[in-house]
């Protein structure tokens, strides 16, 4: 896997977290609105007021030395009204404070950059299941109902490769060099070296890495040592989680067999698992080559090897509780089974996003976060699984005037997201408000430093991750190279029909 080096920027100190509740409490934003130009085009927009005039040179008049400016200068869009289409459960805005704190964040972001440069943010939302048609439908139409729209990440990647939507290049205003787009996760975004989606911190689910939580009291009974150490020491492998995971195993009422209501090594459901543990083992299932072009990664030596030693804790020796025929089922039933049997505290690890920790908010036994484990020792690096993405998506019918607006109102929305929210979500709500210790600060950092993206799990989904592998991993999983080969056609025709399609855009 590639190797990188990141400067993990959003670990912020305390004071810092201080200083950004008191810059809350008195609205002060990336940078100050004055008077400037904006222009409209649409039902709502019915004055068309010009464009965006030069941005001027500007400072942040603030004392803040780990604040960012965006040094946009100065635009009045005069009442503009920015539409955004998202769906109810992934939004960029927050309507109202209440006295949630990153809820509050959000809002006093959106706020800001509102008053800066004087126009609206309108969401307009839908279902999850109605986002896809509607964005079809207005993207075909070339109406102009949005300015961007969040759409999910399989369906934004047919749209750009359909010619449905506009690169994150045309937009003048933004500058992916400064601190708050993560050039890492940007890149894995990339396909035939075309950037329509970017990584900002506007969207905090760019933090929603795969990671597991571990019950202390199980590991104390155990005898097992600090699992924080271990993880510090880069001692944190397969081979690790197989030997804690099979000591946990418990038969609590004799009744010699191992059920729902006996003590359990890990939980979790096949199609997030998979992922989590081949990407952690340092695999990718779809990798590209030195020009930026994919193809398919499973049957290398690399991915085979970690999927073998995976099924052989997991299934073959059972460290991985899984009592239901098909175990691909996911119903909230299962969810709520596996949540409620770590917060009893009967399981010694659950898997799962950072953010599940506020699942278990309430659990009265102690638990610590961790990374999911290294495939050996000889690996240098965790990694950690980014599952999804809705990425701010760029209207085709979007004319470089608008485009223009659009830029900087983005750029702005990430800085004030950097400045705001980011350290309101790591320090405040991830460090404190979910996780129970100082140490969790540190996995965290781990964990946001090293995520991956594979397109083999997030964009070829119904391919792979929910296709081929969940059906070889209990029964059969021996056969996963034979039917890989069989798929493999199919797999590639999939992947050259989108690299075409990029390819023979304008």
């Amino acid at each position: 896997m590639h190797k990188f080096n990141i400067n993990f920027k959003n670990i912020i100190c305390i004071i810092w977290v201080l200083s950004v509740i008191v810059t809350m409490l008195f609205a002060v934003s990336c940078g100050e609105a004055e008077s400037g130009a904006g222009g409209n085009n649409n039902a709502d927009n019915q004055a068309n007021n010009g464009l965006p005039g030069e941005a001027e040179d500007s400072e942040r008049e603030n004392n803040q030395a780990n604040f960012v400016n965006d040094d946009l200068g100065h635009f009045d869009f005069n009442g503009y009204i920015f539409r955004v289409l998202a769906r109810e459960d992934w939004r960029l805005d927050a309507e109202e404070q209440d006295g949630e704190i990153l809820n509050d964040a959000i809002y006093r972001r959106n706020r800001n950059v509102e008053e800066r440069f004087n126009f609206k943010f309108r969401e307009i939302l839908f279902d999850t299941y109605d986002v896809a048609p509607v964005t079809r439908t207005a993207l075909l139409a070339g109406d102009n109902s949005y300015d961007i729209m969040l759409i999910r990440g399989p369906t934004a990647y047919e749209y750009a490769s359909q010619g449905m939507l506009r690169p994150m290049t045309d937009l003048n205003y933004v500058d992916f060099d400064k601190p708050y787009w993560d050039s890492w996760l940007t890149d894995q975004f990339t396909i035939a070296n075309k950037i329509f989606f970017a990584a900002g911190d506007y969207d905090i689910q760019n933090y929603g890495a795969a990671a597991m939580l571990f019950n202390k009291n199980i590991a104390r009974d155990l005898g097992i040592p600090d699992i924080y150490s271990t993880v510090r020491d880069g001692e944190w492998t397969f081979e690790k989680f197989r030997e804690y995971g099979k000591a946990a195993i418990r038969d609590l009422n004799g009744d010699g067999r191992i059920a729902a209501e006996d003590q359990h090594a890990y939980l979790g459901v096949t199609r997030n698992i998979q992922p989590s543990f081949w990407i952690a083992g340092g695999a990718k299932s779809i990798s590209f080559d030195e020009d930026n072009m994919p193809y398919l990664s499973a049957l290398d030596e690399r991915f085979i090897n970690v999927w073998f030693k995976m099924v052989d804790i997991l299934v073959t020796d059972s460290v991985w509780f899984h009592d239901v025929a098909d175990p691909n089922e996911l119903t909230h039933e299962r969810v709520d089974l596996w949540n409620n049997t770590f917060r009893d505290g009967r399981s010694l690890f659950i898997g799962g996003g950072v953010g599940s920790a506020k699942d278990f908010r309430d659990m009265e036994i102690d638990f610590g976060i961790i990374p999911y484990p290294k495939y050996d020792e000889r690996q240098e690096d965790y990694y950690s699984q980014l599952a999804w993405i809705e990425p701010v998506s760029l209207p085709a019918y979007t004319t470089d005037d608008d485009m223009d607006r659009t830029g900087v109102i983005l750029e702005a929305l990430a800085c004030e997201s950097y400045n705001l929210v980011t350290p309101v979500y790591i320090e405040i709500v991830l460090n404190t408000k979910y996780t129970r210790d100082d140490e969790s600060e540190e996995m965290l950092g781990i964990i946001f430093a090293n995520r991956v993206f594979d397109w083999g799990d997030t964009i070829w989904t119904p391919l792979l991750r929910d296709g081929i592998f969940p059906h070889i991993f209990v029964s059969d999983s021996d056969t996963i190279v034979s039917r890989l080969e069989r798929a493999e056609r199919n797999i590639n025709r999939e992947i050259d029909k989108m690299v075409d399609a990029f390819m023979n855009l304008d």
